[in-house]
This record gives C-alpha cells, structure tokens and sequence, in this order.
C-alpha cells in the first residue's frame, strides 16, 4: 500500500487521477478496505496538516427529484438521535440517508448515477467516518461503526469474494456489547443490528445476533418483512443491495426456538 501512496504522489496526487474515476475508486476502495480490515490508518486523506483536507461531500438532492421518505407511525421518529451524536457524525449519516434514497429512486426509475457521485460519496463519508474516533459504548461510536458497515456493503466487495473486516467487526461487536440499550430505542437499535448483520458479521454471528435481533422485532411489533423493511426504510436501506440478505435475516431470525 506505500508503494500505491508513492506511484499517486509521483503522479500528482489523488486530484491528478479525478479524469480517472474508475481507477480512483479502486485505488480508495483498497485503502478503506485495508483500513478496516486490519485497523491501521488510511494513506490518503490521513494527514491534514499536510494540507490534503478530507473530500467535500457531494450535493446529492440536486441530481434527481427525490421521493420523500416513507413515513411510519414510531413513537421515536428515525432521525431524533441526530439531535444527540457528533455534529460531523450526523452530516455523514445525512449524506449516506441522501445517497441510499437517491440509488433506491435511480434503481425505480431506471437512471444512471454518475459514477463521480459514486465516488464523491464513498470517499467524503467513508474517510470521515474513518477520522472520527469516539469512546467504545457510546451512541456515537455506535453510530460510527454501524454507518461504516452500511457503508461496505454499498461499496465495497469484499465479502463477496471471502475476505473480512476483522478490525471493524471486532469493534463493532466490542460497542454493542458495551451499549446502553436503554438509552436507545429498539427501532434504532434494530437498524444497528441489521447494519452489521449484512454487511460484515460472520456465520458463526448468527448464534447471538439472531436472537438479539428476534427480541427486537418483537419489541417493534414488527410482523412481516414488509413492515420490517418499512422500517429500515426510515433510517436508510437500499433495496437493490439489502433486500435480499435482509429478507433472509429477518425470516431466519424470526423462526421460533
């Protein structure tokens, strides 16, 4: 990965590569997902004093018109607990909320993202999210860890060839184990749960977050899948990426003991 960081830097640094985006995918794709993976600090985007500030985040409501958000009748509305987390944290979590609807009213209406927006995104959200650090237990880094993970399964691949997150699925499992539950409601909680659950626990997960997960869809009252995924929904879901893995999850995790 140094030898990567020196071959950018000879070529003029990352804003050298901005006709390549393709390329710049990759080469960022492969940074986060070492980062991750193995829990060491990204090369790019990692020392600002040098002057290489974070990537801006895109203006993503200006690309189509967006649907509004699916209301459900909750005693908690979704967005409440941005009140509460990181200023930084929430601005993430707002983008990545604009991004999943604007794929779900792309993939519904037949458009094209631009792939610069792909790009915008990942990088803007995901080396931010990367830069936060906040205490293990806390709703913030419980935010932090859970919107990294939602984050993977819309852009980055490698589950799906085999390889894992160690670093973050450590983490992630650390905070929600430290977690006051009853500083959160089940609906968010649900989300966290299901965030993880698809993206970057592993089989042998299934033996604590299943159940974990059944008592929360009891606590919601949630009886289908389409009133689970409604629930997702109103925090952020992407169809064409979680339906699938979520609708399993749901249906296995609701199966009586």
């Amino acid at each position: 990965m140094e030898g990567l960081r020196k071959i950018v830097d000879l070529r003029g640094g990352i804003d050298s590569f901005r006709d390549y985006s393709k390329l710049l995918i990759e080469i960022l794709r492969c940074d986060i997902g070492m980062a991750l993976q193995s829990g060491s600090k990204p090369l790019f985007f990692n020392n600002l004093s040098s002057g290489e500030s974070l990537p801006s985040y895109p203006n993503l409501t200006v690309l189509f018109c967006l649907p509004k958000p699916s209301t459900i009748n909750l005693q908690i509305a979704p967005a409440t607990f941005l009140k509460s987390i990181n200023n930084d944290l929430a601005e993430a979590w707002k983008t990545m909320t604009d991004f999943s609807s604007l794929i779900n009213f792309a993939t519904e209406s037949q458009h094209l993202i631009p792939i610069n927006t792909l790009l915008d995104t990942m990088a803007s959200v995901m080396y931010r999210l990367l830069a936060l650090d906040f205490e293990s237990g806390s709703l913030d880094e419980m935010v932090r860890l859970s919107l990294l993970a939602f984050s993977i399964s819309v852009f980055l691949f490698w589950k799906k060839l085999g390889l894992s997150y160690t670093h973050l699925a450590t983490a992630y499992k650390d905070c929600l184990a430290k977690l006051d539950c009853s500083q959160v409601s089940p609906e968010l909680l649900l989300w966290f749960l299901m965030a993880g659950a698809v993206s970057i626990l592993e089989p042998d997960d299934d033996k604590w977050v299943k159940p974990w997960i059944r008592v929360n869809i009891g606590l919601c009252r949630l009886e289908s899948w389409d009133k689970m995924r409604e629930l997702m929904f109103s925090f952020m879901w992407i169809d064409v990426v979680h339906n699938n893995p979520g609708k399993s999850l749901f249906e296995s995790a609701s199966q009586p003991r």
